[in-house]
């Protein structure tokens, strides 16, 4: 009888990480995941900042930055040389 409480146990583990699993797997399949878009590329990203009205024309790469952002404020300065006004 004393091992009854320890397969118990085992089970309930085995369990958890079992539904863990299934729920992780959910997750992959699923193209928003919390609130966000897993996008494929680099353009599908531009495109959709563009349908946004939000396509700056400040580029890392081929990845065009978020415009009114902190980010595009950050590198604006960051490349007029008027980086002192944004250093604390």
């Amino acid at each position: 009888m004393g091992c009854r409480p320890s397969f118990t146990f085992v089970g309930l583990i085995v369990a958890v990480f079992w539904w863990l699993g299934k729920k992780g797997a959910q997750q992959r399949k699923n193209e928003i995941i919390d609130g966000r878009y897993l996008a494929g590329s680099v353009k599908e990203i531009n495109r959709f900042l563009k349908a946004k009205g939000k396509l700056s024309p400040l580029k890392i790469g081929d990845l065009h930055l978020v415009e009114n952002s902190g980010t595009t404020e950050y590198w604006t300065a960051w490349h007029s040389g008027n980086s002192e006004k944004h250093r604390h």
